[in-house]
């Protein structure tokens, strides 16, 4: 079969960010912005974060498009097709964790592929470019909300690495997705330390998408719409988001 590496360029653009307020809340805020080929004009009504079964909530960044002959699917679907199998009963972290590495797995075996069909070595803005981060949150039979956060990437021209990232601790705030975007969101974070939760993060991401924009235009790796949601013992809770998004 043969496939197509180019097409897993495309939705590179990402800043998620996240905060654990305590044991039973997380917020999490997504900008809109897919980008695709320089002869594209990125499109902002990227949905990023998905409620899942059993409120299971998938938040992605980085390549989202795999495609190949008669087959195009993204992060997203994926993580649809194995939140399918979570068990009818009260989770447990053993549930999502399961979730998230059955998801990992499959992106690998995807990228894998690509990477073998692909005629010659990739370049250093290739590597850099390719890989992607996905995060499962889940409220457990305790009344916790469990996060956790799984990422593929490659570390050499054709190396792909899978790593599992420390689980947020309270009181910290973290950020992935575009590497630019994700420090100078975290730069400018002190600016906002007055605002409450959940609204500063919408603060952060309005204001790197701001300055991105002034700084790169259309050419942004991220911008749109800001979406957020709270997760919490009761499940998850849409503070914000886009007509279409669910």
């Amino acid at each position: 079969m043969a496939l197509n590496f180019l097409a897993s360029l495309p939705l590179l653009a990402s800043l998620v960010l996240s905060y654990r307020a305590g044991a039973g809340t997380v917020y999490v805020a997504a900008d809109s912005r897919l980008t695709s080929t320089p002869a594209r004009l990125p499109d902002d009504t990227a949905c990023k974060i998905r409620v899942l079964n059993d409120g299971v909530v998938f938040v992605g960044t980085g390549n989202a498009l795999f495609s190949a002959e008669r087959l195009k699917t993204n992060i997203y679907a994926v993580a649809g097709l194995v939140a399918a199998s979570l068990p009818q009963r009260p989770l447990e972290v053993a549930d999502i964790r399961r979730v998230a590495f059955a998801w990992q797995q499959t992106i690998h075996s995807r990228l894998s592929a690509m990477l073998a069909a692909r005629g010659r070595p990739l370049t250093a803005a290739e590597i850099s470019a390719t890989g992607t981060t996905g995060s499962f949150y889940g409220v457990v039979q305790n009344g916790d909300v469990y996060g956790v956060t799984v990422r593929i990437g490659i570390v050499s021209k054709r190396e792909l690495s899978d790593i599992e990232e420390p689980e947020a601790q309270t009181g910290y705030l973290i950020a992935t997705g575009t590497i630019e975007a994700k420090e100078r969101a975290l730069a400018i974070a002190p600016q906002y330390v007055r605002l409450p939760w959940p609204g500063r993060l919408q603060a952060i991401e309005d204001e790197t998408i701001r300055i991105e924009a002034a700084r790169y235009g259309r050419r942004s790796e991220i911008g749109g719409p800001v979406d957020l949601i709270e997760i919490t013992s009761k499940g998850p809770v849409w503070l914000a988001r886009k007509a279409g998004c669910k």
